[in-house]
Order: structure tokens, then C-alpha cells, then sequence
């Protein structure tokens, strides 16, 4: 029988958020998983089973995955404790690139031969092979080669220029949010030069990206906490967004609100006198 403490344990509450989705048929994941098709089970019938398997987590940065099987079940041998880093690499979207006889991740493949995973993609999608795609260095001047300086006229460039005046000038209007903040913003001194930056960035996917800090938007800019992303993947990595968490299921209130079928604005306007969770699972019709 569950005791008050261990009702607030996070393990106890990873394993009750995992029943919720794969059984309760009003949980606002169920859709996804045991009402899915196949639908995913979870094979820990009690508690001590699941922290038996899985153990402590090890931190706070830690949720359950799904690993090595991501569209497998929740059962002994698939899951772990994972960081969102380690769990972006074991998403279904990731690709499996053939290499010397050997599948793995394009992401793996791209660390080892020290080349953005955006590049690889996009050459991979132009027709490359894959060894000429992993293997060929950035050509930076064939980004532009009608400019006199290059490199100089592109949005990867400026995008460059940018950050490092930020948080290397103190006669920028962004320096005191960034190089002149406590603790201040940053760039990795990898990115001293360009062609780094760009060899670890790849080409803009589209006007619409532009470069953000993640998984830690208050981190520092370099290669293991920068993305290519639009406006949209990036207000969901303010800091100033607002988590709410209910039966181990953390979002953002706007992230709430569409699930309800609601604005932002009503979901705030609920929050001030519904209790957390009719204000979370009310769904207007």
C-alpha cells in the first residue's frame, strides 16, 4: 500500500504518471500511448517492481525512457533514466545512417567525425552518400561564393558576429543581459572562428530559424547548447514560461491551454479560481 511520503516520491510519481497514460482513458496522453495502435503497456504492475528495475533517479534532470525500443512498452529492459539530451537522441525521427557496414544515429556518427548533424542531414537529402556527407569538410566560401568576403554576407555569419558582440562588447545594448549579466552569457571558445561555428552549426534550415540556447536556454552559447530553431520551438524555451505540473506531467500554461481547447488568457483566467486540475483537464467542446 502507497504511504503519504512515497505518494511524493518523483519515482512513485514517474510510475504513476506511466499507468495514467497507458490506462486511464482521461488522461491527456492516453491517445498516445494505450490508446494508441498498438497500444503501449506498461508491464510494472506495482510499484516496488518499477523502482526495483529502474532504481533512484539520479537527478532532477532525469524522466522515464523509453530505450533502447522508443515505440516498445514500458517493461524490465526498456527504460531508463534519461536527461532530455539523451532522450532527444532515442526519438522515432532520428535516422539510422548505414556506415561501413554498421546502422547507428546520424547524430552519433556526426560527433565522430566532428560535423554538425544538420549538415549531414541536408547533404544526405541533396543526394550525398553517406561517407562523402560525413567525410567532406565545410566548404564556408561555397555558402556564398559570389560574396567579396565569403562567408561575410550570409545569416550564419551575422548570426556569429552577433553573439559574440553581445556578450563580448560591452557597447552593445544587449550586453548587460548577456556578457554583462551574474552570471554572465558565454560563447565557447571554439567559436573564436567561424568556420567552426559554422562546421558545428551547419547552414540556417530556413529564414525562419535563427539560433537558440538548448536544453538550457540561461546556458552559454556552443556547440552542445545551440540549435537552429523557429519562433515558435523557442517560446517553448523561455525562461519565462510558466511550467504546471499535474500527475508527473509538466508543460507550459500555453501548451495546457491548447489541449483544453482554450487561449492562453483562459487558462490564466481559470488558474485564479479553478482548482490545478479541473483548470488542466476541462476540455471545451
Amino acid at each position: 500500500m502507497k504511504t503519504y511520503i512515497q505518494q511524493h516520491f518523483p519515482e512513485y510519481q514517474a510510475w504513476q504518471r506511466i499507468h495514467d497514460r497507458c490506462y486511464n482513458p482521461n488522461c491527456l496522453d492516453y491517445i498516445n500511448y494505450g490508446g494508441a495502435n498498438p497500444p503501449i503497456t506498461c508491464k510494472f504492475d506495482t510499484f516496488e517492481q518499477f523502482f526495483a528495475e529502474i532504481g533512484p533517479r539520479p537527478s532532477p534532470k532525469h524522466s522515464i525512457d523509453r530505450y533502447p525500443s522508443q515505440g516498445g512498452n514500458y517493461e524490465p529492459g526498456n527504460v531508463r533514466w534519461a536527461t532530455k539530451k539523451e532522450q532527444a537522441r532515442n526519438r522515432n525521427n532520428n535516422r539510422l545512417l548505414t556506415y561501413n557496414g554498421v546502422s547507428r544515429l546520424a547524430i552519433e556518427l556526426a560527433e565522430e567525425h566532428n560535423i554538425s548533424a544538420f549538415v549531414v542531414r541536408a547533404r544526405i537529402r541533396n543526394g550525398w552518400t553517406v561517407e562523402r556527407a560525413l567525410t567532406e569538410p565545410v566548404d564556408v566560401n561555397k555558402i556564398h561564393p559570389n560574396s567579396r568576403h565569403g562567408a561575410c554576407s550570409t545569416p550564419e555569419y551575422h548570426t556569429w558576429t552577433r553573439i559574440r558582440y553581445k556578450c563580448n562588447n560591452p557597447k552593445s545594448k544587449e550586453y548587460p543581459r548577456y556578457g554583462g549579466a551574474n552570471p554572465p552569457v558565454k560563447v565557447d571558445p571554439r567559436w573564436d572562428n567561424f568556420e567552426q561555428f559554422l562546421k558545428d552549426m551547419g547552414p540556417r534550415p530556413s529564414p525562419n530559424h535563427s539560433i537558440d540556447r538548448y536544453p538550457d536556454n540561461a546556458g552559454n552559447y556552443g556547440p552542445n547548447n545551440c540549435r537552429w530553431a523557429t519562433a515558435t520551438e523557442q517560446s517553448r524555451n523561455q525562461k519565462s514560461n510558466h511550467l504546471l505540473t499535474l500527475d508527473g506531467v509538466t508543460k507550459t500554461i500555453t501548451e495546457w491551454a491548447r489541449d483544453c481547447n482554450i487561449t492562453r488568457a483562459g487558462m490564466l483566467s481559470r488558474l485564479k479560481t479553478w482548482d490545478l486540475r479541473k483548470a488542466l483537464t476541462t476540455v471545451r467542446i
